[in-house]
């Protein structure tokens, strides 16, 4: 095997392990981002459960509002309407 041909097999070589390297950068980083955001949604999640322990007052119009909407004042309706839960209730859903 000539030198030049000794020259590309190692090139070639070091591409490849370059492009696997790459690869698994790219997959590590990508499971840091997918866990970061997962935290980030809990935190939220946590936020949301913390309010409805914590606040009688928001407690009660949920329950009312989930079971007949129609029972809520207007005020209470706006209130309910504010409250985004569809994160709480989707992190099931995201496992």
């Amino acid at each position: 095997m000539s030198g030049k041909a000794i020259r590309e097999t190692l090139g070639f070589l070091a591409v490849v392990a370059s492009m696997v390297f790459v690869g698994l950068e790219i997959q590590q980083n990508t499971r840091a981002l997918r866990a970061t955001a997962i935290q980030e949604s809990t935190n939220v999640d946590r936020q949301q459960v913390q309010m409805f322990v914590m606040d009688a007052d928001v407690n009660r119009i949920a329950l009312i509002g989930f079971q007949d909407p129609t029972r809520l004042n207007e005020d209470a309706a706006a209130r309910l309407g504010q409250l985004d839960l569809r994160s709480l209730f989707g992190q099931t859903k995201r496992g």
